[in-house]
C-alpha cells in the first residue's frame, strides 16, 4: 500500500514538471541574440545580431556599426523548440543583471549577450565575455554551442560574414 502511494506521488510530481517545462518553453516570446569579435583591426571587426522569433530569425551583420548584411531564415517549429530550450534546461543560465563585470585582465575574448523576451512582457537580460576558456558576466553556460547553432540556420552564413 506504502508503496503504491509512493508511486503515485512519482508519478504526479513527474507529469507536473513536465508540464511546468513545457509550460515555460511556449512563454518565450522572442530572444535578441549578438555575437561581438574581439577587438580586432577594423577590417575583421564583425558584430552579428539574431533577432529570433518562432517561425524566422533575422540576422544583421555590421562591420565597425555601419550594416554589410541583412538577411532573414524561416525556421521550422521543431528548431524554435530548440532554440528556447537553451534557455529552460540549463544549457544557458541567466543571473541578475550586474553594472560592472571583472574579466581579471582577459583580453582579446568574444562577447554574447542574449535578451529574452517572454509573454507576460518579462525580459531578462545576459552578458558572457568569453576569454581564454573562461566565461565572465551574469550569462553562463553552452553559449558558444548556442552561437554555432544560430549559425548552422543559415546555410550561406560563412559568405555573409565576409
Amino acid at each position: 500500500m506504502k508503496n503504491s502511494i509512493l508511486l503515485v506521488l512519482f508519478f504526479n510530481l513527474f507529469f507536473i514538471n513536465i508540464d511546468n517545462s513545457f509550460a515555460q518553453l511556449t512563454q518565450i516570446k522572442q530572444i535578441n541574440f549578438v555575437f561581438k569579435t574581439p577587438p580586432l583591426s577594423p577590417e575583421y571587426n564583425r558584430e552579428q545580431e539574431f533577432i529570433i522569433k518562432k517561425k524566422k530569425i533575422k540576422l544583421t551583420i555590421k562591420k565597425q556599426k555601419e550594416v554589410i548584411e541583412k538577411t532573414k531564415v524561416r525556421i521550422s517549429s521543431e528548431e524554435w523548440k530548440n532554440i528556447t530550450k537553451y534557455f529552460n534546461t540549463n544549457k544557458i543560465q541567466i543571473g541578475p543583471e550586474k553594472t560592472k563585470y571583472d574579466y581579471e585582465g582577459c583580453v582579446g575574448g568574444v562577447t554574447y549577450m542574449a535578451t529574452v523576451i517572454y509573454k507576460n512582457k518579462e525580459i531578462q537580460k545576459g552578458l558572457c565575455y568569453e576569454c581564454a576558456n573562461r566565461q565572465f558576466g551574469n550569462m553562463q553556460g553552452n553559449v558558444r554551442e548556442f552561437y554555432n547553432y544560430l549559425k548552422s540556420l543559415f546555410p550561406d552564413f560563412k559568405e555573409l560574414n565576409e
